[in-house]
This record gives C-alpha cells, sequence and structure tokens, in this order.
C-alpha cells in the first residue's frame, strides 16, 4: 500500500511540476504588473534570495520588492529553462530582462534557481543577474 502512495504522490508532483507554464504566468504578471499574483506563485515557506546578498524572509517583503515594478514601463521578460533535474523538481532558468524607468531602458539578464515542493509549489527561489 506504503508504494501505491508514494508512486501516486510522485505522479502527482510531475503533473504539478510544469515549469514553463509557471515562468509564463511569472512572466505575464510582471508585465501586467500584478504583484498579488505573483507572490502566489510561491509556496508560504519560500526561500528567496533577491540577488545572492539579499535574501526576503517572508512573503510580505518579497510582495514590498516587486511593488518596484509599478514604476517599470515597457516591460519584456524572456526565459529560458536551461537544466532540470531528473525528478523535474530543480530548475536553472536563464533570464533577460528590459524595461523602462524615468524614461531610461534597463536591460538585465542572470539565472534563476528555482526548486519545488511536493504540491508543485516554488520553495525556493534565486536569481542572480546583472546590468548589461
Amino acid at each position: 500500500m506504503r508504494k501505491t502512495v508514494e508512486i501516486l504522490d510522485f505522479i502527482t508532483v510531475i503533473s504539478n511540476m510544469n515549469i514553463e507554464k509557471w515562468l509564463n504566468e511569472f512572466k505575464t504578471n510582471w508585465i501586467n504588473k500584478n504583484v498579488l499574483r505573483i507572490t502566489e506563485l510561491f509556496s508560504d515557506d519560500i526561500e528567496y534570495w533577491e540577488n545572492p546578498y539579499k535574501k526576503l524572509a517572508s512573503l510580505e517583503e518579497i510582495k514590498s520588492e516587486w511593488l518596484g515594478i509599478n514604476n517599470q514601463d515597457d516591460i519584456k521578460v524572456k526565459t529560458t529553462v536551461f537544466l532540470e533535474s531528473e525528478k523535474r523538481d530543480c530548475f536553472t532558468v536563464l533570464w533577460e530582462l528590459s524595461y523602462i524607468l524615468n524614461g531610461g531602458k534597463n536591460s538585465w539578464a542572470g539565472v534563476y534557481l528555482i526548486k519545488l515542493n511536493l504540491q508543485g509549489q516554488y520553495y525556493y527561489f534565486y536569481q542572480t543577474g546583472e546590468r548589461l
């Protein structure tokens, strides 16, 4: 019986682990400046690194950080899944971003490291990048 439950849990996890769908929601909500919807993409116990030196401790801190997108215009976000784990629960994603802020164009690129929990929610999010 336990083996059956483990297999069903694994099948449930695999069906929920659609990184492309998650990334599309992430990008769409960024472009539409929907901060609430962005934060809903993460689990309540998320470990979120805005950069290698800035760990955000809660969903409220993440939301506060994301409010900055309200000042961005003409947002363009591109992501490419570069690598995924055999279990499809850990992903390395290449990203590119451009937007207009205070009349000037900003361009960035970098890497996201993302991990999924058993419910298919993202509980680890690490980003690093630099201005182009």
